[in-house]
């Protein structure tokens, strides 16, 4: 669409997300009301909130998780002089 017809966003996607949630922010719908109601999807704010913070601990504990690291031997053998037919470990 861009090439052939010449389309452009009229604002950046960055700035459209960012009043979209502006928007949702200062117009939220009544919490279990007609709205919600309507949409047979309700928002369960205490699930979600649930939610997010056993998403924010695991990702702290991810983030702290250190595991040392053991070298593994590359599988094929690299002779250190041309022609050799093993390597240093005799592969």
């Amino acid at each position: 669409m861009k090439y052939q017809l010449g389309y452009s966003d009229p604002i950046p996607a960055e700035e459209a997300l960012r009043r979209t949630v502006r928007w949702y922010i200062e117009h939220q719908p009544e919490r279990n009301g007609d709205i919600e109601q309507r949409l047979q999807d309700a928002f369960d704010y205490e699930i979600e909130d649930k939610l997010a913070a056993i998403y924010r601990e695991a990702m702290a504990r991810a983030q702290s998780f250190r595991r040392e690291i053991v070298p593994t031997p590359h599988p094929y053998p690299h002779p250190k002089q041309p022609g050799l037919a093993r390597d240093h470990r005799n592969r």
